[in-house]
């Protein structure tokens, strides 16, 4: 069985051995064609004038690979290394439009065919780096016989192609250089190989021709045209000198520098108090790292530099820095990372992803700040440090509190410059260069676990504006969804408990362009406890029912959607529907 799986519903063909077997339309016979390990000694003078006549055309007499790091491949090689370019080239015995229609079993050449690059270990890969889908304008290949693209390279390559376009034109097929220009192909690889181990390799490279689009899938195998191999070695330090080479760091402002004496011992910490710590007057003595589950609890960050100042020292460009995206506090209990501890499945997730906290409100890029506050026992009305944000610190802490078992714990939070991975090349790219991120300050204290300190902390997460949105509805009367708790009792699984369903609006009406009632819509807020942490939440649900009547008087039975994720909604007590 081969490993390398292109596109299901194709049979895939044999390419170990080096054999591939091409099913071309020809009196039913299927010929056999033989592909090349292009090496420099393949690259003969028989290119000569053609060459430099069409820089399209490179006679061979098979398909064949050509790797090199000139897009005019004049220099071929087959070892590489980051920083290199690297462009493929993959040329044919005729022009690419001919070859092509020949393999699809057409007298005609079409305007367009897709074809594949996979780029694995070998042909039995099961799991390949790069699988590259394409769409060619294959009729426009009537004279050149090779397809080109841009493996890695450099932003001065990309940057300055518009530019050398004259000099490109004299050097590259003329076709080519729009497939040389996508960085498609060059991000997928700048994504992947800082984490394929070993750090150096062999590699092989595939490319197929798809179907016809009105071809059965039965009737031709997806062709694999060519195969080449060339050696990568991945360098981690020549890729973060590279990148942070190219950054240009965010400007420096004029900060706000150390704040008091409790600032200069305590420079990049974060300290803890049971009561607001000022800015410029708190003292050492106010200082506590032993708290009861139910005090306040307040923490206040001291930096070296201004947030805008300390991401420049470490290279942080423009764009890693917009809204604060990247900033977070992570919370860790007993050494675990709150996100990876067991049950934060079952509270809270935003979109998909772990939740991460942001301490500061909007664009801190021009905060001359060096240090704020925040709380992890008040959500709203304590002294506001300028950006500081705190409602959804506490919200974090509960869940955290919730699920540990009473005693003493060890909380650690520590300030970092979060990099996510977005798909934005940039992201990659600093990850590449910086890693993942930064600690910026750093700071724990004890906390002691009681099943009374966890209803003293849930009690002040009820006067969250968000929660109270959340239960507004609790104690609205029933009048259109009698049956509605029973069909979301059907819908739920077995860890959850249906509270109650209530509606949440009046019924809206559907009607078509000459006012006739098509059907009404009803939206409702299901309450439910999550069985396994025993925490309630909500989750709004949409009922709608179609018209059968000729005045919108009578309607058929009700069909009904959530309108939310599963786990999208926050996590409270019970005290908070009291």
């Amino acid at each position: 069985m081969i490993g390398l799986v292109l596109m299901s519903g194709f049979a895939n063909a044999q390419l170990g051995g080096i054999k591939i077997k091409n099913p071309i339309n020809n009196g039913g016979k299927t010929e056999t064609t033989t592909t090349t390990e292009t090496t420099n000694s393949d690259k003969g003078s028989d290119k000569g004038s053609d060459k430099v006549a069409n820089p399209g055309s490179y006679p061979v007499t098979v398909p064949t690979v050509v790797f090199s790091t000139d897009y005019g491949f004049a220099s071929p090689k087959t070892d590489f290394t980051t920083g290199e370019n690297i462009f493929l080239r993959f040329a044919f015995p005729k022009p690419v439009g001919e070859y092509y229609a020949e393999l699809m079993g057409r007298s005609d050449v079409p305007s367009s065919g897709d074809m594949i690059l996979a780029i694995g270990r070998n042909m039995d890969d099961e799991d390949p780096i790069i699988i590259y889908s394409k769409t060619i304008f294959t009729s426009r290949y009537s004279e050149d016989n090779v397809l080109d693209f841009t493996l890695q390279a450099d932003n001065k390559f990309f940057d300055n192609m518009d530019a050398n376009r004259a000099e490109m034109e004299k050097k590259a097929c003329f076709n080519s250089i729009g497939s040389l220009a996508e960085v498609s192909l060059d991000m997928m690889w700048d994504q992947k190989i800082p984490d394929v181990k070993p750090v150096s390799g062999e590699w092989e490279v595939f490319l197929f021709f798809k179907p016809w689009q009105s071809q059965e899938e039965t009737e031709i195998k997806q062709v694999p045209l060519a195969s080449g191999k060339f050696k990568y070695t991945y360098d981690a330090e020549k890729a973060r000198a590279q990148f942070a080479a190219l950054i240009k760091p965010i400007a420096a402002i004029t900060d706000d520098g150390m704040t008091s004496d409790l600032h200069k011992t305590h420079v990049n910490k974060i300290v803890f108090s049971k009561s607001a710590i000022p800015t410029t007057s708190a003292s050492e003595s106010s200082l506590v790292n032993n708290f009861n589950l139910g005090d306040d609890i307040y923490a206040r960050v001291f930096m070296d530099k201004s947030l805008s100042n300390e991401l420049r020292k470490i290279g942080a460009s423009e764009k890693e820095t917009s809204a604060g995206r990247s900033l977070a506090i992570n919370m860790y209990v007993d050494g675990i990372l709150f996100v990876s501890m067991p049950g934060t499945d079952k509270i809270y997730k935003e979109n998909g992803s772990y939740y991460h906290f942001s301490p500061m409100d909007g664009d801190f890029k021009q905060l001359t700040t060096t240090t704020f506050q925040n709380s992890l026992s008040h959500p709203w009305g304590i002294p506001t440090d300028e950006g500081a944000a705190y409602d959804n610190f506490l919200l974090d802490f509960f869940y955290n509190a919730w699920l540990m078992s009473d005693g003493a714990h060890k909380i650690k939070l520590d300030l970092v410059f979060y990099i996510p991975i977005d798909g934005a090349t940039p992201d990659r790219q600093y990850q590449k260069a910086f890693g993942k991120e930064k600690l910026l300050a750093t700071g724990e204290f004890t906390l002691n676990v009681a099943a009374t300190g966890k209803v003293t902390t849930g009690k002040k997460l009820c006067n969250m504006p968000d929660i109270k949105d959340e239960t507004q509805y609790w104690n609205k009367g029933l009048t259109k969804m009698t049956l509605a708790t029973d069909w979301v009792k059907k819908a739920v699984n077995a860890e959850t408990t249906v509270l109650k369903v209530v509606d949440g609006d009046e019924w809206k009406y559907n009607k078509n362009a000459y006012g006739v009632i098509l059907s009404r819509t009803l939206w409702g807020m299901a309450y439910l406890k999550d069985n396994k942490t025993g925490l309630y939440y909500t989750r709004t649900i949409n009922f709608t029912e179609e018209n059968i009547s000729s005045g919108g008087s009578k309607y058929g039975s009700a069909t009904w959607e959530w309108m939310d994720y599963d786990n999208s909604g926050k996590r409270w007590c019970k005290e908070c529907l009291n």
